[in-house]
């Protein structure tokens, strides 16, 4: 049994109170992936789903991958305005974009600014939606820390919507 640790708790509940937000402003409703039996070696695909409301019920209308972090201006600043996404977690979601012909979307939020960037990696057909580059980088493994190498994505957020958050994670 992983025991996460309130760090983590509170990064997933900023997560989730962006991901509301942004499916409110988008007039759209949100599923999240589950939680229960996962672990940090076996998460889901992505995170979540934006769901569109049609005269017939729900259909999914993009895949989400959540980041919450803890970051300020400089430190984003000395990032190079980059984010970066394990290239493992890209090419999964970019087949599942594939697959289920939907946009895959990453959001990224900042716990210290309240704010949070929604920006498209991958179309319909699972191909790249932003430049991108790569490198093999050492990172932390999780919220709780440690760390591992593997090969990132940096995407500039340049090319992301950068939305100030109404509400505070409780």
């Amino acid at each position: 049994m992983i025991v996460e640790s309130r760090k983590s708790k509170l990064a997933k509940r900023w997560g989730r109170a962006a991901l509301a937000e942004y499916a409110t402003l988008m007039d759209m409703e949100f599923a999240e992936t589950p939680e229960e039996g996962s672990s940090f070696r076996k998460l889901a695909a992505f995170d979540a789903q934006l769901l569109e409301r049609k005269a017939y019920g729900l259909e999914i209308a993009s895949i989400l991958e959540i980041k919450a972090r803890w970051f300020n201006e400089e430190t984003l600043a000395q990032w190079g305005n980059e984010w970066m996404i394990s290239k493992s977690k890209l090419e999964d979601c970019s087949t599942v974009a594939r697959l289920t012909r939907v946009p895959f979307y990453g959001m990224v939020v900042s716990v210290s600014l309240a704010s949070f960037w929604v920006i498209q990696l991958a179309d319909i057909d699972g191909q790249p939606a932003v430049p991108m580059r790569f490198a093999e980088t050492e990172t932390q493994r999780s919220t709780e820390g440690g760390t591992k190498t593997e090969t990132l994505a940096y995407i500039d957020l340049k090319y992301a919507a950068k939305h100030k958050m109404k509400t505070k994670a409780q």
